[in-house]
């Protein structure tokens, strides 16, 4: 079996958690004898790629910049379909959501969706956000649909009217691993929260900041680290001033996944405010690091992390601060999430995710 991963992901995006979907998904399958796998990007950004010893790739790594990957972009729309050509995949599963599709002679399309956020919480995005109906138009020529959860499923069948047997649900894997660390703050920092990935909209990091500034315990006894998502936006230091928080306990940082898994490893606790995620993957790794982690109880979460988390409703600033103040306050539920969180991830790999996405190409090619 030939399967080709196209570049829509990898042209654009350095690190994310799409990007790094298929690059852990092209490395798993590239291990079986019976498939002949390549990512067809001729010209790409990303990283994961980069350090990569055993996807084969059609492409070359390009530097990044806006307007650079917009001529990525367009070149690759010319070269993709040559390569493709050249290959003769019985697979095509196309990286993300694009208005057209690629030459695909006799193969068979594959599309992931990893959410119906702008359906569901459109005011969070532009009106001219093109994603809702290239979105509609990659699902509409695929042959089959896969979705990383059983409520993302749900939602797109409600939302775009897909048919349940064009469908099917194969969960993300995991790569972050506690190895060698041990449970301890190793930096010798003051004992932190943890915040991880993007801020804006329907992450909900606001409303973080709001319950952080109200509760004297948490200020007092807590710094509030920020890993990932960019420098802290004017908006959220006028908010942070405005809060009379102090920006020496309310830090912004970024850095590798090995200084992640540290952070993860050191942090009294991990938040996760999001008001819906189609996945979820950070109270994973968190879950995996032996870090407590408090999350909302919306969207794919409370599936995902099963009974391994303190849930609150993201969008009550009480019931909040009461799943925070309950981790850590209260050491032996805190040390039972952390065992429930170690048990839980042994759900989610790489070789499984693998090994079922597999399936879903054999029964599209019978």
């Amino acid at each position: 079996m030939r399967i080709a991963f196209d570049d829509h992901i990898f042209s654009w995006q350095k690190y994310g958690g799409i990007s790094r979907y298929f690059y852990e998904l092209a490395n798993q399958l590239t291990l079986e004898p019976s498939l002949d796998v390549k990512v067809i990007s001729p010209f790409h950004v990303n990283e994961y790629l980069a350090t990569s010893s055993k996807v084969p790739i059609l492409g070359t790594k390009m530097p990044s910049g806006k307007y650079l990957q917009k001529g990525y972009r367009i070149a690759n729309r010319l070269l993709v379909p040559i390569y493709q050509r050249g290959f003769m995949p019985n697979i095509i599963h196309e990286t993300y959501y694009s208005a057209w599709g690629s030459f695909a002679g006799n193969a068979k399309r594959v599309i992931t969706v990893h959410d119906m956020i702008h359906e569901k919480l459109p005011n969070y995005f532009h009106p001219k956000d093109k994603t809702p109906k290239r979105k509609a138009a990659a699902i509409e020529r695929a042959d089959h649909i896969i979705c990383v959860s059983e409520n993302t499923r749900a939602d797109l069948i409600q939302i775009l009217g897909v048919p349940h047997k064009k469908t099917s649900v194969v969960h993300h894997g995991l790569s972050f691993y506690r190895e060698e660390l041990a449970r301890s703050n190793s930096s010798g920092a003051p004992p932190f929260l943890l915040y991880v990935g993007e801020r804006t909209g329907y992450k909900n990091f606001s409303a973080l900041l709001s319950v952080y500034a109200k509760y004297k315990y948490l200020h007092n006894n807590f710094h509030l680290i920020v890993f990932g998502g960019g420098h802290f936006s004017d908006l959220e230091l006028q908010k942070i001033k405005t809060l009379k928080l102090d920006l020496s306990r309310v830090r912004q940082t970024t850095g590798n996944d090995l200084i992640l898994r540290e952070l993860y490893n050191a942090a009294s606790l991990f938040i996760y405010p999001s008001q819906y995620e189609g996945f979820g993957i950070p109270p994973l790794e968190a879950m995996s690091m032996g870090c407590p982690v408090a999350c909302s109880n919306t969207g794919s979460l409370p599936e995902v992390v099963g009974d391994a988390a303190s849930f609150f409703d993201p969008n009550c600033e009480e019931s909040m601060a009461n799943a925070i103040l309950c981790c850590l306050e209260n050491q032996s539920y805190r040390d039972s999430l952390i065992h429930k969180g170690q048990a839980r991830v042994k759900n989610y790999s790489w070789q499984k995710c693998a090994k079922e996405t597999k399936a879903v190409y054999k029964a599209l090619l019978s």
